[in-house]
Order: structure tokens, then sequence, then C-alpha cells
């Protein structure tokens, strides 16, 4: 039998982090730590989107992802790019499933921007959906539960990649008692996974 510290489960990037100071297992859910399941190889930062949790931890996270400590990468992690890209940001309730972008939203889509920037839409290079994993403040779920020693880093709702540094760096604060960062302080108290109804 293994004994632990800390059990982290499919979060391998917060277990580096905490294995510096704790005994850590890593109950990872995916072949390989941090694999997106999805298979998406790229997405947009964007700092003033999403939810106010989200934009505070998106922009804490800019400096690394921008540009990470020598010796953490081989190959840059994000570049600056003109992406001209339509997304309605909408929900639609939906049991697990392989999601598919609905043909009609896409034409809606095309056919809005087109009135609205009066720009012609000749081809669709990539249309996507997904599913995300949302609170019922559409907000990031970071820290302590409500059992004790069971910490909660749930609710991403889209904004994962761009918000992780900063929100693995919280969470691990949280974790081994120490003071967080400056940069989510302000959203501290909508990230506590307690404010939900049990």
């Amino acid at each position: 039998m293994t004994t632990t510290d800390i059990l982290v489960i499919a979060g391998g990037t917060a277990a580096a982090h905490l294995a510096r100071s704790a005994r850590v297992v890593l109950a990872e859910a995916e072949h390989a730590p941090g694999h997106h399941t999805t298979g998406r190889s790229a997405a947009i930062w964007i700092g003033a989107c999403g939810p106010p949790d989200a934009q505070a931890l998106a922009r804490a996270s800019r400096g690394l992802l921008f540009a990470p400590p020598a010796g953490f990468t081989g190959v840059p992690l994000a570049r600056p790019r003109i992406v001209p890209r339509l997304a309605p940001a909408d929900e639609t309730d939906s049991d697990p499933c392989d999601a598919a972008p609905d043909e009609y939203d896409v034409a809606l889509g095309i056919a809005r921007a087109q009135q609205a920037r009066e720009i012609e839409v000749r081809r669709v290079v990539r249309a996507w959906a997904g599913l995300r994993s949302v609170t019922p403040d559409r907000g990031l779920a970071i820290g302590q539960g409500r059992l004790p020693g069971l910490f909660w880093m749930a609710g991403q709702g889209g904004y994962g990649i761009q918000t992780s540094p900063a929100a693995g760096r919280l969470l691990v604060a949280l974790v081994l008692k120490e003071a967080p960062e400056e940069a989510p302080l302000p959203v501290l108290g909508r990230l506590d996974p307690r404010s939900f109804p049990a």
C-alpha cells in the first residue's frame, strides 16, 4: 500500500509543483499528464474574455505562456497572431458526447459577421464544438472543498489553457497553505468551491 501526503487526480502539472515539498501520488486519467482529450493543439489567449475570475487568471498566466523561464521548453508556448475568429460562446446543455458544430449555427455566425463587418466569408477553415465543464456561476472553482484535504480545480469552461499557469500556482499555494501570488487575490472569494450548493 502506498502512503502519500497529497493525491492528485487528473492534474499532472500541479503534481510536479507539489512534489517539491510533499509525497505526491498522481492518479492521472489520461495516458500522458496534461494531454488534452479533444486533441486541440492550439488555443487563443484573450485576457479580456470570460468571467472576471477567468480574466484575472488569464492575465496572471500571460508571462509564462509568452515568456517561459529559460530551460522550461525548447519551443515557444505562444506567439502573437492575428486570427479572425467567429465564436458564439454559446452554451447548450448536453450529455457527454462527441460534440460537433451545428451547421445552422455556423451559417448564422457567418451571416451575422458579414452583415456587421461588411466582409465576405469565402470558406470556413475550421468549425469546432466542444464540451465545457462549468460551475453554476460560470466561474472557476479552485480551492479546498467541503471535505478536509480535498481540493478542487474545476469549471474552466473553455478558459483552461489560458488560465492554467496562474490557476495551477494558486492551487499549489492553497494546498501547501502558502500565500497566493497577488494577481488572483481580487477574485479569490469567487473561486471557493464551497460557495456552491451541495
